[in-house]
């Protein structure tokens, strides 16, 4: 300290986490919480015993390859569906190894070799490719719904309840225009986004 305290002047100099926390509380930018955002369950003081340290953002590299799979599915491309699938099956497949879940059978862990599983065997059918991607679809749900998703970048979760023959289908897509892969140019705009994903920038009054 150079400047702006004199000698006998008495200072903090323990109770930053208390600060932070007080500022989390009130839904104010911190150090754990910086640049404006703010996650009601982004602190490791909330975090429940199921979800334990890990968060939906460990996918995000994974998740480049599905949403684009997803997007060329909406256009009726097979080609290119097959092409991000795979890629998504490699990203997951060198998670697995990073995170060391070869030998879990519960958690996040266990629903990405669920989703590996689904996706070894795929061909150049549309209707087989909507299939596999409604299955991976339905894990990926489960997966941000439980473990918070962190990230800048928002995602949707959509639905299609004509899908399937009536039964319905869920995506996660990242736009919020609705571009179903179920139906892709025969009924482009069918669905709806049921819920977002992402952190939420943190509305301030101007000073």
């Amino acid at each position: 300290v150079l400047s702006g305290l004199e000698a006998g002047e008495q200072v903090v100099t323990k109770g930053n986490f208390k600060i932070d926390s007080a500022l989390q509380i009130q839904a104010q930018p911190s150090m754990m919480n910086p640049g404006d955002y703010y996650s009601s369950r982004d602190n490791v003081v909330s975090q429940s015993p199921s979800s334990g340290t890990y968060n939906a953002g460990v996918l995000s590299e994974a998740m480049f390859y599905y949403l684009t799979a997803v997007k060329v599915l909406s256009q009726d491309d097979p080609d290119e569906t097959v092409q991000n699938l795979e890629m998504f099956r490699e990203k997951l497949e060198n998670l697995l190894e990073a995170q060391k879940w070869q030998d879990v059978n519960d958690g996040l862990g266990m629903n990405v070799k669920r989703m590996i599983g689904l996706l070894q065997t795929l061909d150049q059918n549309l209707e087989s490719l909507r299939k596999s991607i409604s299955s991976v679809s339905n894990i990926l749900k489960d997966i941000f719904e439980k473990y918070e998703y962190k990230e800048d970048l928002n995602l949707y979760l959509s639905f299609c309840p004509m899908a399937f023959e009536g039964q319905g289908g869920y995506w996660i897509q990242d736009s919020e225009q609705i571009a179903n892969p179920y139906f892709g140019a025969k009924m482009l705009q069918c669905g709806e986004i049921q819920k977002t994903f992402g952190r939420t920038m943190i509305q301030t009054e101007p000073k």
